[in-house]
C-alpha cells in the first residue's frame, strides 16, 4: 500500500499497518504500473512557475529511476498508466498557457512527450 501526500510518499505494509519507509518528495497525484514494480508520481513545481515532473520509483527499493520532464509549471495535474504500462498520460492545469491546460502523453521506454493543448483538465481513466 502507498500513502501519498503533497510532502512524500510511504510504503505501508497493511497488516499490521506500519510505514515501512519513506520516499521521495510529495506528490499532486500518483499512479502505479501494472506489475506492480513502479509508482509514477506528478511531483509538486519547486516553486512559482517552476515546470513540474514525473518520476519513477522503485516498489521494492524505493529507488528513483527515471524523471520525465512535462515542461510545464502547475499547481494542479492528474497521471494514469495505460493498461500495458508502455504510456502514461498526464492532465496539468497551466495556467500561465493558453488555453488553460495540456494533455501530455509519456512513452515510459523512450521518454518521448508528446501534447495536445486543451482546455480541459482533471482525473484521468484509462480503459
Amino acid at each position: 500500500m502507498f500513502v501519498v501526500g503533497v510532502t512524500g510518499i510511504q510504503i505501508v505494509s497493511p497488516n499490521p499497518i506500519q510505514v515501512i519507509m519513506q520516499i521521495g518528495q510529495g506528490c499532486l497525484d500518483a499512479g502505479l504500473s501494472p506489475d506492480g514494480s513502479t509508482l509514477y508520481c506528478l511531483t509538486p513545481a519547486s516553486n512559482s512557475g517552476a515546470p513540474v515532473n514525473v518520476v519513477a520509483y522503485n516498489t521494492t527499493t524505493g529507488a528513483l529511476t527515471n524523471t520525465f520532464p512535462t515542461g510545464f509549471f502547475a499547481p494542479s495535474g492528474s497521471i494514469a498508466i495505460t493498461p500495458d504500462g508502455a504510456s502514461l498520460f498526464v492532465s496539468l492545469e497551466t495556467p500561465v498557457n493558453s488555453p488553460g491546460a495540456v494533455l501530455e502523453k509519456i512513452d515510459v521506454a523512450s521518454g518521448a512527450i508528446s501534447d495536445a493543448n486543451t482546455p480541459l483538465y482533471g482525473m484521468l481513466a484509462i480503459q
